[in-house]
């Protein structure tokens, strides 16, 4: 007698085999996808301190380049300059990074910059 289909131990077999084939590869994939958001946000970050650098450049009256300098710059102020587009959105939450947040920049030497994304920001040194 011809037989038409699988049977039920070679669908169970094939089932199991994709399970653990899943058990496997789901955590390899799930790492993968968040480190390229880490990268992501790297990225987005390196935007805003090349935007920060740029308007302090263009503003070097108001941001002279020298060493123990911290200026704290929203990304308001930057946005109507024209130097970030908005809305900047954070890749790991998916929200909109606030336009009140400040951008400090810290001048380490007078060729290197700190910068960093902060909620609040009096520091001004010049």
């Amino acid at each position: 007698m011809k037989k038409n289909g699988f049977t039920l131990i070679e669908i169970l077999a094939v089932i199991t085999l994709i399970a653990a084939m899943a058990l496997v590869l789901l955590p390899l994939i799930i790492n993968q996808v968040n480190q390229s958001q880490t990268k992501i946000d790297d990225a987005t970050m390196k935007v805003i301190e090349n935007s920060t650098y740029t308007y302090m450049d263009m503003n070097q009256n108001e941001f002279p380049f020298m060493q123990g300098n911290v200026y704290c710059i929203t990304l308001q102020k930057l946005a109507d300059y024209g130097a970030i587009k908005t809305p900047i959105t954070g890749e790991k939450s998916g929200k909109d990074i606030p336009l009140t947040k400040f951008v400090r920049a810290t001048f380490t030497s007078d060729i290197d910059t700190e910068y960093a994304l902060v909620d609040t920001c009096t520091e001004t040194r010049n």
